[in-house]
This record gives C-alpha cells, structure tokens and sequence, in this order.
C-alpha cells in the first residue's frame, strides 16, 4: 500500500480511500470496514492488515514508509 488517502467513521463502519500498487501501477480502492478491533490488526510493530467487508485484505508491509498523513490517518485505530 502506498497511501491512506482519506478514512470516514460513520455508522460503525469505517470507510477508507486507499492508493495500492500492483505490478507497478497505482490504484485507487475504496473499503468498509466493520469491527476495527477484529479487522485492523497490527501483525508486527512495521506491519498492518486490514480486512474488509468484502473479504479482501490490504497488507501495509511497514508503516515507517507511509508518508505522515497517512500514519495520522491511521493512528486511531492502531490498537
């Protein structure tokens, strides 16, 4: 992943805008996300994952590499 472009709490979802790359071409993916605590997990102190609705699931291979906006963008629901 390369960027949390934006994150929205409502209805006890959370609803985020991500920049993901694959293959060397950048993307644009929106996901919900219900039950943060479950969904949003920390898998090393560098490495995230974020489940989604839909079963699909975003890797952040380290979180020192995201840029300051997206790591404060983030930072509410690193439990």
């Amino acid at each position: 992943m390369y960027e949390v472009k934006s994150v929205k709490d409502k209805l006890g979802y959370v609803y985020m805008e991500l920049l993901v790359g694959k293959n060397g071409a950048t993307y644009t993916k929106n996901c919900a996300v219900k039950d943060v605590t479950r969904n949003i997990r920390l898998l090393s102190e560098d490495t995230l994952a974020i489940f989604d609705v839909d079963g699909n699931r975003y890797i952040v291979e380290s979180l020192s590499k995201l840029d300051k906006k997206s790591l404060k963008r983030l930072e509410p629901y690193l439990l």
